[in-house]
């Protein structure tokens, strides 16, 4: 399941989730630094296949 609108709809009932890319805007870092704090530091998240993940507020 590679379709994020799918993905989305399916997670519409959890609020508190967000894409990488929303917490990196409001982290002021690139997303590339949010995944590389999930791979090394174990920032936890959420994955839908292998390139969708969703972060916990």
């Amino acid at each position: 399941m590679n379709d994020p609108q799918a993905v989305d709809a399916l997670l519409a009932q959890l609020p508190e989730l967000s894409t990488t890319e929303e917490i990196a805007d409001l982290m002021r870092v690139k997303t590339g630094t949010i995944l590389k704090w999930s791979k090394d530091f174990g920032l936890k998240s959420i994955s839908v296949g292998a390139r969708i993940r969703r972060f916990r507020k």
